[in-house]
């Protein structure tokens, strides 16, 4: 049973320590993407997008705006890292396309107030 434990508790900390690095990795690569090119993206391409959340449509999901188009941002809590932001903030968004029939949102990771 401890051996199972042990399994469980090595891979548990693989899978944390490969989603922050693919965190770190998307924040390295600084390419900036407009929403406009953001809707045309496929499912699950990392995508950083610059400018204002406008307006809250509760449970974690925001309307996105950066000049070129609106779209879905989904914020859990975590990804705010204790930034306070208002519809006058602008902000960089780092995620990733949740493309499916609904329509694409970006599912964001981490939000800079800039």
């Amino acid at each position: 049973m401890k051996k199972i434990s042990m399994i469980a508790l090595v891979l548990g900390v693989y899978a944390g320590t490969a989603a922050a690095a693919g965190a770190s990795q998307m924040m390295m690569n600084n390419t900036m993407n407009t929403v406009a090119q953001a809707k045309n993206m496929r499912d699950n391409s990392p995508v950083i997008v610059v400018g204002r959340i406008t307006n809250s449509m509760g449970d974690g999901m925001y309307l996105f705006e950066d000049g070129t188009d609106t779209i879905i941002v989904d914020i859990d809590d975590a990804a705010w890292h204790g930034h306070t932001v208002s519809s006058n903030d602008n902000v960089k968004l780092y995620g990733e396309i949740d493309a499916s029939s609904d329509g694409t949102t970006i599912d964001v990771n981490y939000v800079e107030k800039m």
